[in-house]
């Protein structure tokens, strides 16, 4: 029975190296599942965003800068209470080269459930938010070798879905807003890879694959400041800043930051993922800035995030808008 050849390991260290820094790529800065505002009356908000993340990853030739960037859509439903659901959809894909041979392929689908609350007293609001997320990701190295060489191909697919809970509570001053808000996401990924090996010389094919379940349980705390600008009667700036500890609990595999997921206003200025982060499950912190405009019923969003702790830092930027009706 033929040994699994060297290459098998080198490819399968690129790929590892690359799902640590592309988990749940699609994490999104606003406007997706966005919380609506507890008024009077029922409303329905639709949004629909573009994220652009930049991440640097170790080639066997030369560093790779993978873009992964692509849509999102949301709707939100609210009553006439301070609850609030929410379904988000997005999808983020890119394609690199790695070396003079290979290319790098990956792609993510996430599709998310939001169920949030909010209430106001006096000058202190309160927010609880349930959610669950699942992450359909493939990565795949591709051999551009000619037909009459050998061939070596590796794909990884990987499904996560997590569930978590998420408290806050902001202090409303005139145009100041600081906020803490504590989290705990609980998360399980099934990862499949294939690797096939193609030799030319005596027409020998040499496959291999292998399943792992990984789990993980973590925590978060969010500390945030916003601060509010009337431009006109309609028309309101809101620029913020969140500052988030996460820290493993249990298992192998970390979330995404969650970074005040639920706004006490109904803005959107943090993540909206839960799946994993990092296969080491180790402690971050990470910032999230954005800038909201609020005109009536329009909202518009551009948002920048990065961990603090990582070298080289992955960036992520989008740019959104919903509407409520």
């Amino acid at each position: 029975m033929p040994k699994a050849p060297g290459c098998w390991v080198v490819m399968a260290e690129i790929a590892r190296a690359v799902c640590v820094r592309l988990k749940w790529a699609s994490i999104h800065l606003g406007l997706l599942a966005t919380p609506a505002v507890a008024v009077a009356e029922p409303s329905l908000t639709l949004g629909a965003d573009y994220s652009y993340s930049d991440y640097t990853v170790q080639g066997t030739e030369r560093d790779v800068v993978l873009t992964p960037q692509g849509p999102g859509l949301s709707v939100t439903v609210a009553g006439d209470g301070p609850w609030s659901a929410s379904l988000s959809h997005s999808q983020q894909d890119d394609r690199e080269r790695v070396s003079s041979r290979f290319d790098l392929d990956y792609e993510v689908d996430s599709v998310g459930v939001q169920l949030s609350g909010s209430w106001l007293a006096g000058d202190v609001s309160r927010w609880v938010s349930l959610f669950w997320q699942r992450d359909q990701e493939e990565l795949k190295i591709i051999d551009r070798a000619d037909a009459t060489s050998n061939r070596l191909n590796y794909r990884e697919r990987i499904e996560t879905d997590g569930i978590g809970v998420e408290v806050g509570q902001a202090w409303e001053w005139p145009q100041w807003s600081p906020s803490l808000a504590l989290s705990v996401n609980a998360l399980r990924s099934e990862v499949d890879r294939q690797f096939q090996s193609l030799q030319q010389e005596n027409n020998l094919l040499i496959a291999f694959e292998e399943d792992q379940d990984l789990d993980g349980v973590d925590a978060s705390l969010s500390a945030g400041i916003d601060y509010f600008h009337s431009v006109d009667l309609s028309t309101l700036l809101i620029p913020s800043a969140i500052l988030t500890y996460q820290r493993s609990l249990s298992g192998e595999i970390t979330s995404g930051s969650r970074s005040a997921l639920v706004h006490r206003r109904g803005i959107r200025t943090s993540s909206s993922s839960t799946g994993p982060q990092s296969l080491d499950a180790e402690d971050q912190v990470t910032l999230d800035l954005s800038v909201n405009l609020l005109m009536g019923d329009w909202q518009g969003l551009l948002g920048y995030s990065r961990p603090l702790l990582e070298k080289p830092y992955d960036e992520r930027w989008i740019g959104g808008v919903s509407y409520r009706f």
